[in-house]
């Protein structure tokens, strides 16, 4: 069961760092319409005569929807002003969004680096464990098992049910199954929480064939490597399950996603 316990005690460990990251993609998701009119006011517009800029350019600068108060002032105060000006202009708009994402405590940098810091993580882990049920090249022979089970002894031991050898591979290939079938499922309950105009359909598919594509190539993996993934996916798909929940969500602060964006 050691394999088993220190998954869940990494995912307990990174548990607060998972709910931050929710927290701040539900905040941003709320100001998304401050964030889109801050962002066409920061556009260079297309078009500058004589060193102004034209009305046309700032009509396509002005947001379908009225802004904020401080917002609407400064597009409107575009019309027919210099390229030094419109610069300062598109400076202040940048200024308002920084203090717009300062206020609302999220930035999108945060999500998007979060994969770095998380990348790692993940793969030392998945280093250490194939190391630890597979520490030899041909783990698979005999020598290799009588290898592992010197270096890590129980190891040959630990698995269940048709899998207690966790240096060997699944002859049923049930595990690299059920293990993209799970891999599946934690990425359709993180689809479910991305609004669909943020993605595209084509996108949605691409990301749901990842698992199908990987499991043939996972065939021969052992045992154990498996079992870390299914417990690793197990747990995120609780979490998601968890986070769903209002209760929870108020107890870490998560904020309710808006119903209909203003």
């Amino acid at each position: 069961m050691t394999i088993i316990t220190f998954t869940l005690a990494f995912r307990l460990l990174v548990f607060p760092l998972n709910v931050s990251l929710v927290r701040n993609a539900r905040r941003l998701y709320n100001i998304q319409p401050q964030i889109d009119h801050y962002s066409r006011l920061m556009r260079v517009p297309e078009a500058l005569d004589g060193g102004t800029a034209s009305p046309s350019a700032v009509a396509a600068a002005a947001p379908p929807a009225p802004p904020a108060p401080a917002a609407t002032a400064e597009a409107e105060a575009r019309e027919g002003e210099s390229f030094e000006e419109v610069a300062a202009s598109r400076v202040r708009a940048a200024s308002s969004l920084m203090a717009l994402f300062k206020e609302q405590k999220c930035h999108p940098l945060k999500n998007v680096l979060s994969p770095l810091l998380f990348a790692p993580m993940f793969l030392t882990i998945f280093a250490a464990v194939h190391r630890l049920s597979d520490p030899h090249p041909s783990a698979a022979t005999a020598g290799g098992v009588e290898l592992a089970t010197q270096q890590h002894p129980g190891i040959t031991t630990e698995g269940m049910l048709w899998f207690s050898d966790l240096t060997a591979s699944d002859p049923t290939f049930m595990l690299p199954v059920v293990s993209a079938i799970t891999w599946l499922i934690t990425i359709e309950l993180g689809l479910q929480g991305v609004p669909a105009w943020a993605t595209t359909s084509a996108w949605r598919q691409i990301v749901r064939l990842i698992p199908l594509f990987f499991m043939p190539i996972t065939f021969p993996l052992s045992s154990g490597v498996f079992l870390y993934w299914l417990t690793s996916n197990a747990v995120a798909i609780a979490r998601t399950i968890l986070l769903r929940s209002a209760a929870v969500r108020k107890f870490f602060r998560v904020p309710d996603l808006a119903k209909t964006l203003p």
